[in-house]
């Protein structure tokens, strides 16, 4: 892990080196190249974020009782009968000395998250090929670039699709609890409400979205640069 940061790390610092060096249609590729890396990492990062669950319970009490109600809402509101991807936060208020709040996360689905996880690093690497092709003006890589961005941009649009419809399902399966009804009905002595989040994961369907358009705009210019180097090669011949 720490010798692929390294490569990565080396990579930004030669196109930055790159970038204040090459001709106009080489700096507009590699600006291009940073965008879309940048965009990649932050998408990775929220990735790595929304793949774990979370559960906290607060009691308000003034005399240091009411911990009953956190087991309880444990034992009724947790990932096991909560479907993901959401955030769901609930407020109680059970006596005037006594109020409980309790913030529930639950994370994709393990298999949606390691699919998109591959998605993302292959795209990273498609991104690192090109920086590589227009450090070392090589057509080849530059070529392998295009070829597999745009592969790897159509992949992301899959899983933009599918993470989209898992959360859709996730707001119909997650009804009767954002709504504090049926299961998940509380005690008619007790005053509730419940707070059910979505924009984490939507941002999340964003970001793979604009990462995909990125990549297939990278592989054009990095494609018109080959062009470029090619017809300057049969010039000079």
């Amino acid at each position: 892990m720490l010798d692929i940061q390294a490569k990565t790390n080396k990579e930004i610092w030669q196109a930055k080196k790159l970038l204040y060096e090459s001709d106009g249609n080489t700096k507009k590729s590699l600006i291009i190249n940073l965008i879309a890396l940048g965009l990649l990492f932050i998408l990775l990062f929220y990735s790595i974020i929304g793949s774990d669950d979370k559960w906290t319970c607060e009691i308000e009490s003034a005399n240091n009782k009411g911990h009953y109600i956190c087991v309880e809402m444990r034992r009724t509101m947790n990932c096991k009968t909560i479907s993901g991807p959401i955030r769901s936060e609930i407020f109680l208020k059970v006596k005037q000395d006594l109020q409980a709040s309790a913030i529930i996360e639950c994370p994709w689905e393990i298999a949606i998250s390691e699919i998109r996880l591959c998605f993302i690093l292959l795209s990273i690497s498609s991104v690192l090929i090109g920086i590589y092709a227009l450090r070392k003006s090589n057509k080849k890589y530059g070529e392998l670039s295009f070829q597999i961005g745009i592969a790897f941009a159509v992949l992301l649009l899959i899983s933009a699709y599918f993470d989209y419809v898992s959360i859709k399902t996730s707001q119909i399966n997650n009804y009767n609890l954002c709504n504090l009804q049926e299961e998940f009905q509380i005690e008619e002595k007790m005053k509730g409400q419940m707070e059910c989040q979505f924009s984490f994961y939507n941002f999340t369907v964003i970001l793979e979205i604009a990462c995909a358009i990125v990549l297939v705009v990278n592989s054009i210019y990095i494609n018109q640069w080959r062009y470029n180097q090619i017809t300057e090669l049969n010039d000079q011949l």
